[in-house]
């Protein structure tokens, strides 16, 4: 949670302010450890550690936050686009290996022991104290996972994804002659990884969540971007009718379809009954997954100002879809994790037009619904 404002000038004085700090070493900057000004950017860091980043390479040097090209020259243009080209054809293939990955249901299984690794690693109460300070050691864990020493058997989809991630970095380095500390490879599973800290608050302590929570964290990422913190919940409702094609409505839909899973697995584990399921337990789940827990948590979203209408809507969308209790079709197809992108859109959309209410909207395919 953001921390509160201090009351007055001498608390602020005491409380508010802390040493800068180098963002190589995590290092307070002192007598002995100048901070420097890149001119071309605005970054600063400690002089002798940016003598040592840019040693990487006698021939090109990059700013180590943004990236941008302090000396040297660009690669040949040709070879560039042929290395951007493959760069993203194996990010493409790696999150096609994340999304085979829920074929593995056992509790062996890569993505269980990732929220088993995550959850134990960072408490409910932990926060973020600065920016990426969890970052090596998400990326340490995942490391641990892909090498199999943290699963009990070597499986064809675990080592297939280690292979994407090797390939992913190798061109990397290719495109930009050195690597970050954060290797792009790992992006997509760090990124799943941080969703999970967030959304293990929702779930009792030790309590592995059903594998479509897996599917709608995957489609949220692959639809609506990757931090779920950054998903405006509440301005679905409006936001849906200014976007009339299809891409804008996915956007929207992979942030419904993670919200009803969630909600459903809320019921599952902490309420038993779904027909119990109200505004104040929307509310409440709405606190918690956009609560600030890392530290560039953006937050438009005031969850302290939720809409008692949006909640009420959000109920009856619940009710409607059945994820828990399953009788249709459809609830039974938005309940499999095995289901496809297109039928979550599909279904996601017709029963958040369906709970809307009694009176009549122009939808954004044309035509009216009641």
């Amino acid at each position: 949670m953001t921390p509160a404002t201090p009351s007055n000038r001498a608390d602020f004085l005491a409380h508010g302010l802390e040493l800068a700090e180098c963002s190589l070493c995590r290092e307070p900057f002192d007598s002995d450890h100048w901070p420097y000004q890149i001119r071309e950017c605005g970054h600063i860091f400690g002089r002798v550690c940016l003598e040592a980043w840019l040693k990487q390479s006698d021939t090109q040097g990059t700013c180590p936050q943004c990236r941008c090209i302090l000396f040297g020259a660009d690669p040949e243009p040709e070879l560039a686009e042929e290395i951007l080209q493959r760069f993203e054809l194996s990010h493409r293939t790696m999150r096609g290996h994340m999304l085979k990955l829920l074929n593995v249901h056992d509790t062996a299984g890569l993505l269980v022991v990732l929220w088993v690794e995550m959850t134990v690693a960072f408490e409910p109460d932990a926060r973020e104290t600065y920016e990426n300070a969890w970052t090596p050691r998400i990326i340490g864990l995942i490391r641990y996972l892909l090498e199999g020493l943290g699963l009990s058997n070597h499986d064809h989809e675990r080592e297939a994804l280690a292979q994407a991630v090797r390939e992913t970095n190798a061109l990397e380095l290719a495109l930009y002659a050195e690597q970050e500390v954060f290797p792009f490879g790992y992006q997509p599973i760090h990124d799943l990884s941080r969703n999970m800290i967030k959304i293990s608050r929702v779930f009792p302590h030790k309590v592995i969540p059903d594998p479509i929570l897996w599917r709608a964290i995957i489609c949220l990422h692959n639809l609506s971007g990757p931090d779920i913190t950054n998903c405006y919940f509440q301005d679905d409702e409006d936001r849906m009718f200014d976007f009339p094609d299809i891409h804008d409505w996915s956007h929207l839909a992979g942030r419904l379809y993670l919200l009803l899973i969630l909600m459903a697995q809320d019921t599952k584990h902490n309420l038993r009954s779904s027909d119990d399921y109200n505004v104040e337990d929307v509310k409440s789940l709405l606190r918690v997954i956009l609560a600030q827990v890392m530290y560039d948590d953006y937050l438009e979203f005031d969850s302290n100002n939720i809409s008692r209408d949006y909640c009420e809507r959000v109920v009856r969308f619940h009710h409607k879809a059945q994820i828990n209790n399953p009788r249709t079709v459809p609830s039974q197809e938005l309940a499999d994790p095995h289901t496809s992108e297109e039928l979550i859109l599909c279904h996601v959309r017709d029963f958040w037009f369906s709970s809307r209410g009694s009176w009549t909207v122009e939808t954004p395919y044309g035509g009216e619904r009641t």
